[in-house]
């Protein structure tokens, strides 16, 4: 009977979890319905429109915490795009395109998200309202975040390893400070590629905080995650606290450096800011990428 009831109460939150999702996917995908646009409206209250579309923005990115699908928040988001560029509201058409940048594509927001981005950039760059110089940029911004998508297999580039946590075997395969290798060589089934610049006081914060990260410390250490790090400006030297970085090296990390210039001259990543991660599966499967 016990097991019963227990069954019973496994089941009833299951339904309620389901009913939770459908109720937040449907406020998404009709958060703005209140937002009513015509030619009429935008001609008299488009500042106004501006104004509530400003102050709702946070409540509907706190939403998309509990979203099952990124295709939705974006059809959301360019449905509301599309109401006002067909209304003529092109003051408001702007203001949502700066702000889905903001937050679907700036550095420092807790809500970025290229899968988001990606089909919003889609609605942009076909907009009457775009600018000869906007169409580059926003284009040249789709065409690179469609590269090492997740779910991608990540682009293989050849990189020069200068330090390592140590010169032992790797899966078999002995590597050496010094050698020229693939990427796809020393990453394994399982690794946090990091592409970062020594002179970037953001990157080397990022990388003593895995250094002080004792689950990483410790995937290492049972060899089932590798620690790449790809200096992307290898003229440029770790000077004062970049030196630190490479101190204490822990068993598993690597440091490179894209000697090729394959990562910016080459554009083989899109990196629109460091530090940039990626999180690479087996065969180099893009499985998260962030910071």
């Amino acid at each position: 009977m016990r097991y019963a009831v227990l069954l019973f109460l496994f089941l009833a939150n299951m339904q309620l979890s389901v009913m939770a999702q459908q109720k937040t996917d449907s406020l998404i995908l009709h958060f703005w319905d209140s937002l009513y646009v015509s030619e009429l409206v935008a001609q008299d209250k488009e500042t106004e429109l501006i104004s509530f579309v400003i102050d709702e923005m946070p409540a509907f990115m706190e939403l998309l915490q509990g979203c099952s699908s990124t295709s939705l928040v974006a059809e959301a988001y360019s449905s509301v795009m599309a109401k006002a560029e067909d209304a003529g509201a092109e003051s408001l058409w702007y203001c949502m395109r700066d702000m889905a940048e903001d937050y679907f594509h700036g550095s420092n927001s807790s809500f970025r998200n290229d899968e988001i981005y990606i089909p919003i950039l889609e609605r942009l760059v076909a907009s009457r309202y775009m600018s000869e110089s906007d169409s580059t940029r926003y284009g040249f911004q789709l065409k690179m975040m469609k590269k090492n998508r997740i779910g991608d297999f990540a682009t293989d580039i050849d990189v020069r390893i200068y330090r390592m946590g140590h010169s032992e075997h790797l899966d078999g395969q002995r590597v050496e400070v010094g050698q020229k290798v693939k990427l796809s060589e020393v990453c394994g089934d399982s690794a946090f590629v990091l592409f970062y610049d020594p002179a970037c006081d953001h990157c080397l914060h990022q990388i003593e905080a895995f250094r002080n990260d004792e689950h990483i410390i410790s995937l290492c250490k049972e060899g089932s995650l590798r620690m790449i790090f790809i200096n992307v400006e290898p003229k440029s030297k770790h000077r004062g606290d970049g030196k630190k970085c490479l101190e204490r090296i822990p068993e598993g990390w690597i440091f490179a450096k894209d000697y090729k210039r394959e990562v910016v001259k080459n554009q083989a990543y899109y990196l629109p800011f460091v530090p940039q991660l990626y999180v690479l599966g087996k065969n180099m499967k893009v499985v998260g990428k962030g910071l």
